[in-house]
Formats: structure tokens, C-alpha cells, sequence
């Protein structure tokens, strides 16, 4: 998952996870729990956060799954949605991460389906948090071209997907507040013109290759329309071409995983 590097993400990862513990014992308290209940059930969160902050700071970490264990379905939920924000604090979500969160999940009790749609619901709302965080790092030339930048994608092979279709959301909270308009841009992504190169910090940049990139592999498919336009996105960018790999190959095998481990509900 694509992010922009948040100031002292290791301190925001310690208090995510206090307060997380915090709002756990207090519903388990609601719930009636015992005390030695609550003690070995935080205890048994406290150890899978734990574990989820030595992923993010070394995605080769190999970790043995959890024990099993019984929560209440919120808790369940709470702790999974908990994990993912720890680990995409400091870094993308790669394979063992993914790996990880499967254990997690299983150890929980939590079917493929179910959370698949924990991840979905959370990855939805990490979306909206970069693109207002992108927002407020772009003046209103860059906000337009970036916008272009995605429709352009989005249109690139000709169709739009339903799972492309979140992202006209996300572009719409982008231009919020400003002359462009996405009917605007939806016609000018049709046009032929290329985007210029823009002046982005090296960190939006690679970013925002991630977002396209991310776009364009959200369908389950890779055409050539869209490889050939990420290339073309990555030059407006300022990233060498010898780079675009390096970004892309990981998102790929991402999404391999994600699609392999938790299979959408038809």
C-alpha cells in the first residue's frame, strides 16, 4: 500500500498500539470478561503488534503464526484493522506482511472472505488518507496534472472497470476545492497530449508512480496500454526508466499474494 512517510512513524506506531490495547481491555470489560481473560487475550494482541512493527521495519522477517485464539468478532476486527495500520505506517505492505495477516487472521478464526474485506475496508481508507495527504503537499498546476495523471490511467485500455471505479472518488476528494472539474479531466485523459514534467519531491514522485501503477493492476489485469503509459507517467515524474521495476515488480508480487490468500467473494 502506497503511503507518504509520516514524521516519527515509530513513535506514532508505539501510541497506535497503546491506544489500541487501551479501547481492546475496555470492550472486553464491556463484554464481561475476567480479568485473567483480559490479561492473556491483550497479551496475545500485544505480542501480534509486536510482531507486526519487526515486519515493517524488515519486510525478509519471517515470523511463525500466532497461536490460535478465541476473541469477540469486534476485537477480531479491531486487531486485524490495528495490524495493517502498524505495518504501513513505515512501509509498503509486502508478502510476508500479507503472510503475516493471514496467520493472524486463521488464528482468529476469520474466513479468507471476511478478511478480504477487512483489508479492502482498511486499504479504501488508507487510499483517502494519502490522496488528502498528497493534496495538501501539491499546488493547484501539480493537483491537476496528478488528477490527469490517474483519470489517464484509469482510462488507459479503453474501459473502466468496477474496481477502477473507487479511484473517481478518490480524484474527486483531490480537486475538491478547486476549478477542475472530473467531468474536465475525464475528457481531457481521452486526448493524446502528453503531461509535462512536473517538479515533485523525489518521495511524492516515486508515490505516485505506486498510484498508478496500483491502479492500473487493481482489475486483475496488465495490458499494454497501461505499461506503455506507465512509463510515460514515470518520465513526467522525473524517475529513470532503469527505476520503474524496482517499483513496480514489488506491487506486482503484492497483488499476486493478496489475490492468492484472500480471494475476493463472488
Amino acid at each position: 500500500m502506497f503511503h507518504l512517510n509520516q514524521e516519527d512513524s515509530k513513535k506514532t506506531q508505539q501510541e497506535l498500539i497503546a491506544r489500541s490495547i487501551a479501547e481492546i481491555k475496555e470492550h472486553l470489560q464491556e463484554k464481561s470478561a475476567t480479568e485473567s481473560e483480559i490479561e492473556e487475550n491483550t497479551r496475545w494482541i500485544g505480542q501480534v503488534f509486536e510482531k507486526t512493527v519487526e515486519l515493517s521495519e524488515n519486510e525478509e522477517l519471517e515470523v511463525p503464526p500466532p497461536e490460535s485464539i478465541t476473541l469477540p468478532r469486534e476485537v477480531q476486527a479491531f486487531t486485524i484493522q490495528t495490524a495493517i495500520r502498524i505495518l504501513t505506517l513505515q512501509s509498503d505492505l509486502r508478502d510476508n506482511a500479507l503472510y503475516f495477516l493471514n496467520d493472524t487472521g486463521a488464528a482468529l478464526g476469520i474466513q479468507a472472505g471476511a478478511l478480504r474485506n477487512l483489508l479492502d475496508d482498511e486499504f479504501d481508507k488508507m487510499r483517502l488518507e494519502f490522496t488528502v495527504q498528497l493534496k495538501e503537499r501539491l499546488d493547484q498546476e501539480q493537483i491537476y496534472w496528478c488528477s490527469l495523471m490517474l483519470m489517464k490511467i484509469i482510462c488507459a485500455d479503453g474501459q473502466i472497470h468496477p474496481a477502477e471505479k473507487l479511484y473517481f472518488n478518490l480524484i474527486s476528494e483531490l480537486i475538491k476545492g478547486s476549478d477542475i472539474r472530473l467531468e474536465s479531466l475525464k475528457t481531457d485523459a481521452l486526448k493524446p497530449d502528453e503531461i509535462p514534467r512536473l517538479q515533485l519531491s523525489d518521495e511524492i514522485a516515486r508515490t505516485m508512480l505506486k498510484y498508478v501503477v496500483t491502479i492500473a493492476m487493481c482489475d486483475g489485469e496488465y495490458v499494454g496500454q497501461e505499461s506503455e503509459f506507465i512509463s510515460k507517467a514515470a518520465i513526467s515524474l522525473g524517475i529513470e526508466p532503469g527505476q520503474i521495476d524496482s517499483i513496480l515488480q514489488p506491487i506486482a508480487a503484492s497483488f499476486m499474494v493478496l489475490e492468492s490468500l484472500f480471494p475476493k467473494e463472488t
